[in-house]
């Protein structure tokens, strides 16, 4: 006898077979291990699902999305877990190599000591041979002034330009004038020979001009190489004018 498909089922054929008679003289024959199975079996077999396809390609789209993400899993996690490592390391070891590297009260007063030594022993005549250019008067009164050239800390503030936001021009201390700071400090063959004598301390100077006669004062113009936007750009037309603008401290 065969079934019909219940619910989607898979049809399942199944022979019912029915207790005989016993005949005389032979007892009735109990169901072994090769008897058909009973009416209630024949039931219990057809409320199985639905049989597992033979063809791998027709499992479903669940179980091989499971199985691509596991296996994503397997192959990058560790990677993406050494990579973290690698990054914690490294600002670690940053870390330590700043702290390490960071100079001690006695190392940090020994290197302001030299560095006033030079401010006030302006090596004026060596720079300008090393230029072949002249420096400004007004530059060389400068380093003259024992008093102005040790200021530091302050900027400054155009009061001709009114704006609604002001503009100040920080001065973080001026720059020994030798030949050390002239070959340490920055450059600018568009420029052509000049001096940086004060700096903002983040990146940037003040520069003014040599000449081939020396003259009485010189624009001073900004090198600005911290992204201010403001590099080249004409702070002041001379250096008094600059240095008599309106202080405050920074």
């Amino acid at each position: 006898m065969q079934s019909a498909p219940v619910n989607g089922t898979k049809a399942v054929s199944v022979l019912i077979s029915h207790r005989p008679r016993p005949h005389s003289g032979h007892p009735p024959r109990l169901p072994g291990r090769g008897a058909q199975p009973s009416v209630r079996a024949s039931f219990s077999l057809l409320a199985i699902g639905p049989l597992a396809p033979a063809d791998p390609s027709l499992r479903s789209p669940l179980q091989y999305h499971e199985r691509v993400d596991k296996l994503l899993l397997f192959v990058f996690g560790p990677l993406v877990f050494a990579a973290a490592l690698l990054v914690i390391a490294t600002g670690i070891r940053r870390t330590v190599t700043r702290f390490r590297s960071r100079p001690t009260s006695e190392q940090v007063k020994a290197a302001y000591e030299a560095y006033v030594c030079r401010l006030l022993d302006p090596q004026s005549d060596a720079v300008e041979r090393e230029l072949g250019k002249f420096l400004p008067e007004r530059l060389l009164q400068l380093y003259r002034d024992k008093s102005a050239i040790q200021s530091a800390g302050f900027q400054l503030e155009n009061p001709i330009k009114k704006r609604w936001r002001p503009k100040h021009w920080p001065v973080y201390c001026f720059e020994p004038l030798d030949t050390k700071a002239l070959n340490d400090l920055p450059y600018e063959e568009e420029l052509g020979p000049g001096y940086c004598f004060a700096t903002t301390g983040r990146g940037s100077w003040y520069w003014i001009a040599a000449s081939d006669q020396r003259e009485k004062d010189s624009p001073v113009i900004f090198l600005d190489y911290d992204g201010s936007r403001s590099h080249g750009e004409t702070v002041a037309d001379s250096l008094d004018e600059f240095l008599n603008w309106p202080r405050q401290l920074l």
